[in-house]
């Protein structure tokens, strides 16, 4: 439980803005909360974890420092999203970190995993209502979009049904 509000005061400081000794140790936080996107943690982490990160991420400040930890936040994230039983909050903030990685690395993450989520990303991100969050995170994901189309041809209704 300590973990899911560590993680969430880590994001809100985020969006009040980073001191310099707090970004000298975003690498290490970064690859602390992709350790705590694992399948067994409890919805409360997964859904702190996710938010600090998507935080990170909407940042154009730290996407340089967020670039090493890509992948395997992607990697993590898709695995989350193919699962069957997914809580629905945390499949939310799941589908906007992931949506938001193509704010640091379009072509990296639209190669490599766009195909094993797109689906299950337009079904959770249609449930949320408009703000900053889908904004952000349909930047991301529409930026992948040219690397590989892909998967949105493939699900063409559901693009259609998620920009409603």
């Amino acid at each position: 439980m300590i973990k899911g509000y560590i993680f969430g005061l880590l994001g809100e400081m985020q969006k009040q803005g980073l001191s310099e000794s707090f970004k000298l140790q975003l690498p290490q936080l970064i690859l602390a909360a992709t350790d705590n996107l694992g399948l067994s943690e409890t919805s409360n982490v997964l859904n702190n974890v996710c938010w600090f990160l998507g935080e990170i991420i909407v940042s154009p400040t730290n996407r340089d420092i967020v670039k090493p930890f890509l992948n395997r936040i992607a990697e993590k994230l898709s695995s989350h999203l193919n699962q069957v039983k997914l809580n629905k909050a945390v499949a939310l903030n799941v589908a906007i970190t992931f949506g938001r990685l193509g704010l640091v690395d379009e072509g990296e993450i639209a190669n490599m995993h766009l195909e094993r989520v797109t689906k299950q990303w337009l079904i959770a991100i249609k449930t949320l209502t408009k703000g900053i969050e889908k904004e952000t995170s349909f930047r991301g994901f529409i930026s992948m979009i040219p690397h590989n189309p892909g998967p949105i041809l493939k699900f063409l209704p559901h693009v259609c049904s998620a920009f409603m």
